[in-house]
């Protein structure tokens, strides 16, 4: 588990009463173990490598799943949980913010961390609300660049830039440039840097896209998000 991480066999039982069924009342006792069988956490790096920030970092992790079947398991879990417990549908929001506006949403809706990262909370209910590695940040892919192809045939893919909890969709060539990709989105966004001598990087898997580095270089596939962070 990672440094943020709650000891797996710390399990903590608790009734919920459950009244949207007419007039019947069924008490159904949950437990934490159950739902960690199914949606346990991703294998963490055998490094000491880390993702994000503030209340959102955790120790990074490898995944074999395509972005589609990735996203796929993130939305069986939120449903499963949220059908558990709705107040879940609260934190399935606050992991899509930055880990300042995700820290500030879980107080403004009545949680609290229990070792200082999202992916173990409580509230005013004493439940235990565990969230899985892999919804809180995205997986982590050694930096191995691969080579320079002068020759190679493009490709045209759909990413998504997300700044904070803004996501927006772009469609480029593969070969484009970090450099080319700042500039486009700066495009957009209309954000006049050198007057405000703010500086735009991007990150994919924990490594940064420089100026001089192509997107394929990286690995990057159709609706894969590239994180900018603007200083």
């Amino acid at each position: 588990m990672g440094a943020c991480c709650f000891p797996r066999n710390s399990i903590i039982y608790r009734v919920d009463t459950i009244t949207n069924f007419g007039n019947a009342h069924a008490n159904i006792l949950t437990t934490n173990e159950k739902s960690e069988e199914l949606f346990h956490n991703m294998p963490e790096v055998n490094e000491e490598k880390y993702v994000n920030y503030g209340i959102k970092r955790m120790k990074a992790y490898k995944c074999q799943l395509n972005i589609d079947e990735l996203n796929n398991l993130r939305d069986k879990f939120w449903q499963m949980k949220i059908g558990l417990n709705e107040r879940y549908k609260f934190l399935r929001q606050a992991v899509l913010y930055d880990s300042n506006k995700c820290e500030d949403y879980l107080i403004k809706n009545g949680f609290t961390t229990i070792n200082g990262c999202v992916n173990q909370c409580t509230d005013y209910t004493k439940y235990i609300y565990q969230i899985p590695n892999y919804c809180i940040n995205d997986p982590y892919f050694e930096k191995e660049l691969v080579k320079v192809e002068p020759d190679r045939k493009k490709n045209r893919i759909n990413i998504f830039l997300k700044l904070g909890d803004e996501k927006e969709k772009f469609t480029f060539d593969d070969d484009i440039t970090g450099k080319e990709i700042k500039d486009e989105y700066a495009k957009r966004k209309k954000l006049d840097l050198d007057i405000h001598h703010q500086k735009i990087r991007l990150f994919f898997g924990g490594n940064e896209i420089h100026n001089n580095e192509y997107l394929y270089q990286h690995k990057v596939k159709e609706n894969y998000s590239i994180q900018v962070n603007i200083s």
